[in-house]
């Protein structure tokens, strides 16, 4: 329940279904987010869509392509906010992004602060995130206790890593997705 005050009826009608409400312990509660650094968009989250949170360095261009694989191969699409540039500021277009998003890839190699930032940003959407990571000691504390697909940055290593990948996606698209 809402507390009077904190948010109208209005307001809480017109949050994208995704951001007004989360379950607990199978009830259904409302959990208002109110950020001040980025506006909340309207539009509602796309089941298709996954978004890819990672370092932007070119070494890292190989894996971005075996995550697009994979994700193709699951029937999905995928998104890096440098494809994408329809705000003023990058932290808008991510924020839009995982907003957009159901499902998160954050690859945690190197341990870049952004991509723990965006982590926490889709954790607290209730994204469903799959973490990679060329190194588990990359992967900070807080987060170790969820799975991690760690892969190796060479041919070999990414194909495993794409297949692997795949048919995560594709466990977790059918969850979401309505049967055809």
């Amino acid at each position: 329940m809402v507390e009077e005050g904190l948010v109208t009826t209005d307001q809480l009608r017109r949050l994208p279904d995704h951001l007004g409400k989360t379950p607990v312990s199978g009830a259904r509660t409302h959990l208002v987010v109110a950020p001040t650094v980025f506006n909340i968009p309207n539009q509602q989250t796309e089941d298709d869509l996954v978004s890819v949170m990672m370092p932007f360095d070119a070494d890292f261009a190989p894996v971005y392509g075996a995550i697009q694989r994979s994700c193709a191969d699951a029937g999905l699409r995928c998104l890096r906010a440098d494809d994408i540039w329809q705000e003023t500021t990058i932290v808008q277009d991510i924020f839009n992004l995982l907003v957009l998003s159901h499902i998160v890839i954050v690859d945690f190699s190197g341990r870049n602060p952004n991509v723990m930032y965006e982590t926490g940003i889709a954790h607290t959407l209730g994204r469903q995130v799959i973490p990679i990571s060329q190194s588990l000691d990359d992967v900070p504390f807080d987060l170790r206790h969820h799975r991690v697909l760690k892969y190796l940055p060479n041919a070999e290593g990414l194909t495993s890593m794409q297949a692997t990948l795949a048919e995560r996606l594709k466990t977790l698209s059918r969850r979401t997705r309505p049967s055809s």
